[in-house]
């Protein structure tokens, strides 16, 4: 996949380039909250609900879709979440099955 070995946590934080504190923070630490929540409202009046991630822990996660997730493999039955597949292309292999 053209993806680097790293034997580390702290090899990881090296890539990314944050260091291991702030590594370890944003994957062990519960006291404080990683995210900011608020509402909006739905075109309907309704209120959703939105949790989004703060910047360093954003900028770390876009860091892991970009340079791992999506250079991995995807199997041929996940639809979700992925470019070119929806609920249709699911579906589809299935038209006029019982």
């Amino acid at each position: 996949y053209g993806l680097s070995l790293c034997g580390s946590h702290k090899a990881i934080a090296k890539l990314i380039g944050i260091k291991v504190k702030k590594l370890r923070f944003f994957a062990f630490s519960r006291k404080t909250s990683h995210y900011i929540c608020f509402q909006l409202l739905k075109k309907t009046g309704a209120k959703r609900d939105i949790s989004a991630p703060k910047p360093q822990l954003k900028q770390t996660q876009e860091w892991i879709l970009h340079n791992i997730l999506e250079k991995l493999e995807l199997h041929n039955a996940a639809h979700g979440f992925c470019c070119g597949r929806s609920i249709v292309t699911n579906a589809q292999p299935h038209v006029g099955a019982e």
